[in-house]
């Protein structure tokens, strides 16, 4: 069976199962330092869902070739960078429009609790980033205005509510 991660090709014997292949291009791939960002088992594209222990066990003559693409540690927090600051871009946008309902009258609970859903998952990617990057690199205190919205929209304070979202919390998304 050919396998082939990047630009490397191999051969291993076709008797081989193909969880055994994947240890070695993990290994592979661990050695110069990168990830495994998609992988091909003979015309099938898979993704991590798709690797069950019946596939795992399958051994070579019965899945052809083994195609893999890996990308370094930088390349995929480039990647993930480039789309936390897009998600963070969507988030202020929608904040706005939030923001521009309430100063109209509107209340929106709601549209702010699936607004604050949405925040509540890019802080976890922001805390997961700034755990990987240098404590002296850290972001402004937005959790700290999101407890304060939070509380203001529990004491059903619209005002505080809208000040807290345009002037503290949207300028603080990174995006």
């Amino acid at each position: 069976m050919q396998v082939t991660l990047d630009d490397e090709q191999w051969t291993v014997s076709d008797r081989t199962p193909l969880m055994e292949v994947l240890a070695q291009v993990s290994d592979k791939a661990h050695a110069k330092g990168r990830i495994v960002t998609s992988l091909q088992v003979g015309e099938r594209r898979l993704s991590d869902r798709d690797l069950t222990r019946t596939l795992l066990a399958q051994i070579g003559s019965e899945i052809g070739c083994v195609r893999i693409t890996s990308q370094s540690m930088e390349q995929v927090f480039k990647a993930a960078d480039e789309t936390m600051n897009r998600y963070a871009a969507v988030l202020k946008f929608d904040g706005a429009a939030l923001v521009n309902r309430l100063r109209a009258g509107h209340t929106l609970d709601a549209s702010l609790d699936a607004w604050l859903g949405r925040l509540a998952d890019y802080l976890e990617c922001l805390e997961g980033k700034l755990a990987q990057a240098d404590a002296s690199d850290s972001a402004p205190p937005l959790v700290s205005w999101v407890a304060g919205l939070l509380k203001a929209r529990e004491r059903g304070d619209w005002v505080a509510v809208t000040d807290l979202l345009e002037y503290e919390v949207l300028p603080r998304l990174l995006g």
